[in-house]
């Protein structure tokens, strides 16, 4: 077993296992069988962490972790753009003593990219959420403003902006 990192290993035993397999029981499908198991890792493991894209209320697109955040809470299942904002606070409070100027120089703008992500990312979830609840006229708007390009380009850039405002719907959702 690892020592470091992977499976927990302090005070971790492994649940008895066999290579026999049992058919009998109730049949479930693949998304559960996944699920059941997310659940049963994180019940166990106290050091597991699960992150994606919308995997915190939405569960994902196939629903695979939906409930997980719920029982084990935003700290251990959260959405990837949680990981942006988690990556930036620790940037912003990086502690390093530094023994000479060039690494403090260094370090100094660790910290000036840790508030600016910060910063991008609270502007940008705002702003999409902004967007999301005024989308249609938005759209509309754009669709109209965005006529000069080519017939395929602006299809495709205003299919792109629906895909992304209705997937702001989880953002949105979350805060309600």
């Amino acid at each position: 077993m690892q020592s470091f990192g992977g499976q927990w290993t302090k005070d971790y035993r492994a649940p008895d296992s066999t290579e026999e397999p049992r058919p009998e029981g109730q049949r479930i499908n693949m998304v559960t069988a996944i699920r059941r198991t997310l659940d049963r890792e994180l019940e166990i493991n106290p050091r597991m962490l699960l992150f994606g894209e919308d995997i915190g209320p939405k569960g994902g697109v196939h629903a695979v972790t939906l409930g997980l955040q719920d029982k084990y809470g935003i700290e251990r299942v959260f959405d990837m753009v949680m990981v942006v904002v988690f990556f930036a606070v620790n940037l912003v409070f990086f502690e390093y003593i530094a023994r000479d100027a060039d690494a403090s120089r260094l370090f100094g703008w660790i910290k000036v990219t840790g508030v600016f992500l910060l910063f991008v990312a609270a502007a940008g979830i705002y702003g999409l959420s902004a967007f999301r609840r005024g989308r249609n006229g938005a759209l509309t708007y754009l669709e109209k403003k965005l006529s000069w390009l080519p017939k395929r380009a602006h299809a495709a850039t205003i299919s792109l902006l629906r895909h992304i405002s209705e997937g702001l719907a989880v953002l949105h959702d979350a805060r309600a």
